[in-house]
């Protein structure tokens, strides 16, 4: 199914043909982190745009299972014609520097180079959700944004939260975790910064399913 939704991507693509293009993944590596499969989808991706004249970042993920592992991976496409002047944020230097220098890193050192990240816990439970973050601007053209992907908590069990009072345990926790990520991101005032992700929102049951009857 992954592959279909590729393939479709590609057609889209080839109508459209946007300047820049950022796409964000969730759960990549599953449960089991199984980052050989991760690749696998990063690399049939970058093949649908190569063909038709982008440059790519590669994948900007976390290879690293071992370490504060976070299952988001970001992927960002450029036509070529314009890639010379994209400048992408380097988080060890602290200064934007020519995207173009990203294809001389791996994985990892690219992952850990170009991208602010954050493994959310919440409680005493294990979690691969957080928010990775990267940045970008072209001189006198873009301004500085930033692309913040993000994943937060699922419920435990939909059917129960849908039962008790809102806002439920989860909803909480959800709503605590972005404040938190908002505040992280907050730190650069001049940088706009669009959010994009699974935020797992929940309805407030109790008010929605009355209201809808009455439609």
């Amino acid at each position: 199914r992954v592959f279909r939704k590729i393939k479709k991507l590609h057609y889209l693509i080839r109508a459209v043909r946007p300047t820049f293009i950022a796409i964000n993944l969730q759960e990549i590596g599953g449960k089991d982190y199984d980052m050989g499969l991760a690749s696998t989808v990063f690399e049939s991706i970058i093949q649908c745009f190569v063909q038709v004249g982008y440059w790519t970042s590669g994948p900007l993920a976390n290879f690293d299972v071992k370490g504060e592992f976070t299952a988001l991976g970001t992927i960002v496409f450029m036509k070529e014609k314009f890639v010379d002047r994209l400048r992408v944020w380097n988080f060890k230097s602290q200064s934007f520097v020519p995207a173009k220098d990203m294809k001389e890193c791996d994985n990892v050192e690219r992952f850990n180079t170009f991208c602010d990240h954050l493994r959310i816990r919440f409680g005493a439970k294990k979690s691969r959700k957080g928010y990775l973050v990267t940045r970008w601007m072209i001189p006198k053209l873009w301004p500085a944004f930033s692309l913040v992907n993000v994943h937060l908590i699922a419920d435990e069990s939909n059917l129960v939260s849908a039962m008790n009072q809102f806002p439920g345990e989860y909803t909480i926790k959800r709503l605590r975790a972005l404040s938190a990520i908002v505040d992280a991101i907050q730190t650069s005032p001049n940088v706009t910064a669009f959010l994009f992700g699974d935020f797992n929102f929940r309805l407030d049951l109790h008010h929605f399913v009355p209201w809808l009857s009455k439609m």
